[in-house]
């Protein structure tokens, strides 16, 4: 890398061996890894914000009530809301009998009572629809037209209890979504998840992948580029200024990382492949942001030309600095 001076013409020479790709590699995977570990670790802390929080806690008792409200939910022994099938599997005092006659009133309430204004009244025929689908292994009708139950023989109670099962887990459930309230709840509740989970790792990727390299200033090193002793400089082969490394971030965020997502991960496919298939190994930002990865294991970073000359004992360290205070004044 070169660098011109204006003043007298002269070109001071910066050359930084190219990081080989295995390396190249190695310090962006444990970044990668970083990044991942660093991700779940603030999602935990703020999945218990979460589950404390008045507002979401307020939707949850209240998806709870409506479901209980349906009469195809009831609270078991340990207290959790489970559906019908799920607390009845657990009850051992009643017969398979004593079950389905319970299910079944709890699905004539659910169909002809409580989702039957959103089914335009037709919840009953609904129902009767179902249950004249059901049939034993000889093709033989379970229900007759008004849903009554057609074999009596008590060697049929467990497939009368299957079958009421069958009919809440497949069938009614679904029609809980019906009621407005209970689906925007679901909604808002589903959503508060989808929202924090992504945005704890956009956090986890901010910090290790802008604010940890501003910290490390002198080549803007991520963590995975400490370890592997490699900088990214600017092509002029001093350290990436604070905008353009701004830049580069944003651009890597927005459309390398969320943009994997949205394009299925085409964006990230790009800017691997330019890694291997490049000279300069560098990455789809690095090449937007015209900055390359170097190595420095034997070598020393510089933020400009001023810093150069002093280190290189081309301008006097003291003058320097009186002449910065004075042109602060």
């Amino acid at each position: 890398m070169n660098m011109e001076e204006s003043k007298n013409g002269t070109v001071i020479e910066l050359d930084y061996p190219a990081v080989r790709l295995g390396r190249n590699f190695a310090g962006r995977f444990f970044d990668l890894f970083m990044f991942v570990v660093l991700g779940f670790v603030l999602m935990v802390p703020s999945l218990f914000i979460i589950q404390g929080n008045k507002t979401y806690n307020s939707w949850i008792d209240r998806q709870y009530q409506i479901q209980l409200d349906s009469q195809l939910y009831q609270k078991n022994k340990e207290g959790k809301i489970v559906n019908l099938v799920s607390y009845y599997n657990e009850v051992d005092d009643l017969t398979f009998n004593e079950k389905s006659e319970k299910m079944n009133d709890a699905l004539v309430f659910f169909f002809e009572d409580f989702v039957d204004e959103e089914l335009n009244h037709t919840g009953n025929k609904i129902l009767l629809d179902y249950k004249a689908e059901c049939k034993d292994k000889q093709e033989n009708k379970l229900f007759d037209e008004e849903g009554k139950r057609v074999i009596l023989s008590s060697d049929y109670d467990s497939l009368y209890y299957s079958t009421y099962s069958s009919l809440i887990k497949d069938k009614a459930l679904g029609y809980l979504n019906l009621k407005n309230d209970f689906l925007s709840l679901k909604k808002m509740t589903s959503l508060t998840y989808l929202i924090t989970i992504p945005m704890m790792f956009v956090l986890s990727y901010t910090i290790l992948y802008y604010i940890v390299p501003l910290c490390f200033s002198r080549g803007k090193q991520t963590l995975g580029m400490k370890i592997t002793k490699t900088a990214l400089l600017s092509v002029d082969g001093f350290s990436v200024k604070p905008l353009r490394f701004t830049l580069k971030f944003l651009f890597k965020l927005f459309i390398v990382l969320i943009g994997s997502f949205a394009a299925l991960f085409i964006p990230l496919a790009v800017s691997i492949t330019m890694i291997v298939v490049l000279k300069t190994h560098q990455s789809l930002s690095e090449y937007v942001s015209n900055t390359y990865l170097v190595s420095i294991e034997d070598q020393s970073v510089y933020k400009d030309l001023i810093e150069y000359r002093i280190a290189h004992k081309e301008v006097d360290f003291e003058k320097y600095l009186k002449k910065g205070k004075e042109s602060d004044k």
